[in-house]
C-alpha cells in the first residue's frame, strides 16, 4: 500500500469521495473545450488517437514497473476496458464535436449514470426502484429533445453526431461496471497504466496508418494543438482516470458516474466563455436530463 493510499484511508471516506468527484468534474468538464481547440489543428481521428498515444507514453513507465502484478485472467478484461472506456469514446467525442458544441457534449455525457444503472441491473443483477426507472425514461427523453433542439428541430444525418456521444456514454457505463465487478482488485494506478499499455499501440497504429499525422504535426500552429491535446491526455485522461478508478473502488458505480452531473455545468461555462451559441430552450432540456439522472441516483442500488 502506498503512502498516498494510506493518507486517503486515514481521512473520512465521504470527504475523500466528494473531493475526488469535484476534481474530476472540473477536469473532465473542461475536456470538451480542449477537444474543440484540438480540432482546430487536427482531424477528429487524430485528436482521439493522439490523446490516447500521449496518455500511453506518460503511463508506460508505471505499466512496466508493475508488469509483474499483471495476471493472465485480467488481460482480456483490461483490454476491453481500455477500448470501450478510453480509445473508442475518445474517437467518438472528437468526431461528434465537429458538429455538436462542446457545452452540449458535456450535457449529453450526463447520460452515463443512466446507462450505468441499466447495465448494472441487467448484467450484474442490481435492483432499482420505480423512481429510478422513471429517471431513466425522463433523462433519455430530455436527451432526445436536446439533440433535436441543437439540430433546429430537424431530424437529419447531423443528429448522428449527437448519437455518437450517446454511444460513448453507453461504453463508459459498461466500462464502469467491468471495473467494479471484474477489476476492482487491481490498484487504480496499475490498472490505468495496463489499460493504456494495451490500447496505446492500437491507437498508434491507427494514427500512423490511416491518418496523415506527420503532415499535420509539421503544419503551422500544430504545436499549440499538440499542447491542448497533451493537457487533455495527461491531466484529463491519464491522471483523471487514476483518480476515477480509485473512486470506483472506494464507492460504487453509481456514485462514481455521478461526476457527469457536475461536468455539464463546467462545460457550459467554458462553452459560453468561448462564445458558443446558447439557446434558452436548452435550459429546459438540460434540467430534465439532470433531473432524470438525479432520480436514477435517488436510491442506492442493492
Amino acid at each position: 500500500m502506498s503512502r498516498g493510499d494510506t493518507a486517503m484511508q486515514n481521512r473520512d471516506p465521504k470527504v475523500v469521495a466528494w473531493g475526488i468527484l469535484s476534481i474530476l468534474a472540473l477536469v473532465w468538464g473542461s475536456s470538451f473545450i480542449l477537444i474543440k481547440y484540438g480540432l482546430i489543428y487536427f482531424s477528429p481521428a487524430q485528436v482521439g488517437s493522439i490523446r490516447i498515444v500521449i496518455a500511453f507514453l506518460f503511463l508506460l513507465p508505471f505499466a512496466l514497473k508493475h508488469i509483474g502484478n499483471l495476471k493472465r485472467k485480467d488481460v482480456g478484461w483490461i483490454f476491453l476496458s481500455g477500448m470501450i472506456g478510453n480509445l473508442i469514446p475518445s474517437l467518438l467525442f472528437a468526431y461528434a464535436e465537429t458538429v455538436v458544441p462542446s457545452a452540449i457534449a458535456g450535457v449529453l455525457n450526463s447520460l452515463t449514470p443512466i446507462f450505468t444503472l441499466v447495465i448494472a441491473s441487467v448484467f450484474f443483477k442490481t435492483r432499482f426502484s420505480r423512481l429510478n426507472i422513471a429517471g431513466i425514461m425522463i433523462g433519455l427523453a430530455g436527451a432526445v429533445m436536446l439533440m433535436l433542439s441543437v439540430n433546429g428541430g430537424v431530424v437529419d444525418l447531423r443528429i448522428g453526431y449527437a448519437l455518437l456521444i450517446v454511444l460513448a456514454t453507453l461504453m463508459y457505463a459498461a466500462n464502469l461496471n467491468i471495473i467494479k465487478n471484474k477489476l476492482s482488485h487491481l490498484h487504480p494506478i496499475h490498472f490505468t497504466a495496463f489499460a493504456f499499455m494495451f490500447t496505446g499501440p492500437v491507437a498508434a497504429v491507427f494514427l500512423t496508418t490511416f491518418t496523415p499525422v506527420w503532415s499535420s504535426i509539421t503544419a503551422p500552429g500544430a504545436g499549440m494543438g499538440l499542447l491542448y491535446i497533451s493537457i487533455l491526455a495527461i491531466v484529463g485522461t491519464a491522471l483523471a482516470l487514476m483518480l476515477h478508478n480509485y473512486l470506483i473502488r472506494l464507492t460504487n458505480v453509481i456514485f462514481s458516474s455521478s461526476v457527469t452531473y457536475l461536468m455539464p455545468v463546467v462545460a457550459m461555462f467554458n462553452g459560453i466563455a468561448d462564445g458558443e451559441v446558447f439557446k434558452p430552450v436548452y435550459i429546459v432540456w438540460i434540467s430534465i436530463i439532470i433531473g432524470g439522472v438525479f432520480m436514477v441516483n435517488s436510491r442506492k442500488p442493492r
